[in-house]
Parts: structure tokens; sequence; C-alpha cells
């Protein structure tokens, strides 16, 4: 499994983040941390895990946003599978292995899992609480990208708009096509955080207009 990370003024997240990824049950990972400009600590993070474990792959670039960074990440993963972690989520330690085995086990070309929102003060889970079961989160298209493994063969050459917010939804949806089957995984095994700060919780007239696109790209594809 790649395991893409996105890493932008995340100091005081990003050493979780990592910790969850190396305690992973499931060793035969490489985990891409990209450092996309970050002005703050954030690379001197990444150097001090890199020299711990080989399985961390530092890259550095200049600032280009996160379906940049993303996409960069992409076409240096050499796993069966790929995923998306940002760096300020944590994950559970056996999410790769339960993830994995049920991709291989159902041939599938996505697998993806259940998710809490990580408040400062509580925590509360995607399925059960904003969408009722996997089928639905299945028939909602539920566009993030970080809750998912995509088998790079079929979806490898898939890309980020870049230079858009909300960009996981025409992504999700091309996935989805160009998918022969999608499984879900019964666990919670991610940490979504919810940053006050963050791009969906924030809005501007320049978000706003990128989620209408988005949208409307959306509905063409379809």
């Amino acid at each position: 499994i790649s395991i893409i990370v996105p890493v932008y003024n995340v100091e005081n997240y990003l050493a979780d983040c990592l910790d969850s990824l190396l305690k992973q049950t499931y060793k035969n990972i490489e985990i891409i941390v990209i450092n996309d400009g970050s002005p703050d600590r954030s690379q001197k993070i990444i150097d001090q895990y890199a020299k711990k474990d080989s399985r961390i792959v530092p890259l550095i670039k200049e600032n280009g946003g996160l379906s940049d960074t993303r996409n960069f990440g992409i076409k240096h993963a050499r796993g069966k599978y790929i995923g998306f972690i940002d760096g300020d989520d944590y994950v559970e330690p056996d999410m790769c292995e339960k993830m994995y085995k049920k991709a291989i086990k159902e041939n599938s070309d996505i697998v993806e899992c259940n998710l809490f929102h990580n408040y400062p003060d509580k925590f509360d889970v995607e399925i059960g609480k904003k969408i009722y079961d996997p089928h639905e989160m299945i028939r909602m298209g539920r566009s993030v990208a970080w809750n998912k493994l995509y088998k790079r063969s079929r979806l490898g050459h898939l890309r980020f708009i870049e230079g858009v917010y909300f960009e996981d939804g025409p992504y999700s949806i091309r996935a989805l096509y160009e998918s022969y089957k999608l499984v879900t995984v019964t666990g919670t095994y991610l940490y979504y955080f919810q940053n006050k700060k963050s791009i969906v919780k924030t809005m501007t007239p320049k978000k706003r207009e990128d989620k209408i696109k988005n949208r409307q790209n959306m509905m063409r594809f379809i």
C-alpha cells in the first residue's frame, strides 16, 4: 500500500498522523510524505521520522495546493493500492490490514471504511450519525478520498482537478465510474480532524464558486 500524506501547516498534528501510520499491523506500506512548501516546522518533523523508518518517503515541492500535492504523490506511488491521509488526521493501527485484506479477498477496485469526526471535545461517527449504513454511503457517492484504498492498476491514472477547492467530488465520481467493484469494511478506522479554520468549515466567494463548478462538473460527467 502507498499512503500519500500532503503536508501544509500541520506541525501540531503531523507526529500523531505519522505515528499512527508507522504502527500499522500491516507492514508492507510506503508512506509518501509531501511537504507542499509549508512555512512551519513540518519539514523538521518529516526529517526526524524519515530517519527512524525507511518506509517514509519524504518529498518536497513548491506550494501548489492539496490536489497538486496528491497528484505529485500518485506519480511516486509503487503500491498495489493507494490511499490518502491528510497530515492532521490519524488512523487505527489495523486500518491498512483490514482494508487491504478485504480488497484482496473481494478483488475490489475501491475499499472504504467508516470514520470518526474528531472534535476537540468529542467524537461522532460518520455511518450512524450523518449516513445510516454503508449502502447509503455508496449510493450517495461519499465524495472524500481519505477513507479509501484505490487499486493503482485500474485507477492510478486518475488525477485531482488542480486549483480548486472541494476537489474530492469530481475525483470520486470518476473513480466510481471506472471501478468494477467497491466494497466497505465494517470497522471505523480513521479520525477526521474537525478544524474550525479548515477548508470545509470556512467559506469565501472563491470556495462557493468552486463548489458550484465542481457540482456542475460532476453532473456533466454523470
